[in-house]
């Protein structure tokens, strides 16, 4: 994973044992330095070995971030890759959207998850943050989303 120090006027500081991931998409985001990196195409991922959290950055290339994760909603619907499909919320959010979601996995687990599209700084496009953990972990795994997702950014 290429790890980096903050770039200049960085303030934000992440805790011990996170390093700064320079992403080749252009945004950088502050990890647990033992999770592990990993790309699907355009997604970028960031799992920890051991619960099995998982962080994703994606390009949203929506204007209406709602419409866009909506598309993803009833993609994933019409797939069937929801079973026991719970929607915790979907709804504007800071400039952007939020779509939180609960349902089960094929292994037995009932998952939980949550995509935001943010801006960019710039203003110039938008990107997706995924998170997804086991339910019975979403409480004690919020530090850790909270993290990350206030320590994203975006290319200028």
């Amino acid at each position: 994973m290429p790890a980096g120090s903050p770039a200049p006027g960085e303030r934000f500081r992440p805790p011990d044992g996170w390093v700064w991931h320079a992403d080749t998409a252009g945004f950088r985001v502050s990890v647990p330095a033992r999770w592990h990196y990993s790309r699907d195409g355009s997604v970028a991922c960031f799992q920890d070995p051991t619960t099995g959290r998982t962080f994703s950055v994606a390009e949203g290339g929506a204007a209406d971030p709602l419409a866009r994760l909506r598309a993803v909603r009833d993609a994933a619907s019409g797939y069937g890759a929801l079973p026991g499909y719970d929607e915790v919320r979907l709804a504007a959010s800071d400039g952007g959207g939020e779509w939180e979601c609960r349902w089960n996995a094929p292994y037995g687990a009932r998952l939980h998850a949550r995509q935001q599209v943010v801006g960019t700084r710039a203003g110039n496009g938008r990107w997706m943050l995924g998170w997804i953990t086991d339910d019975r972990d979403w409480a004690a795994a919020g530090a850790d989303w909270t993290i990350m997702r206030d320590s994203f950014r975006s290319p200028r």
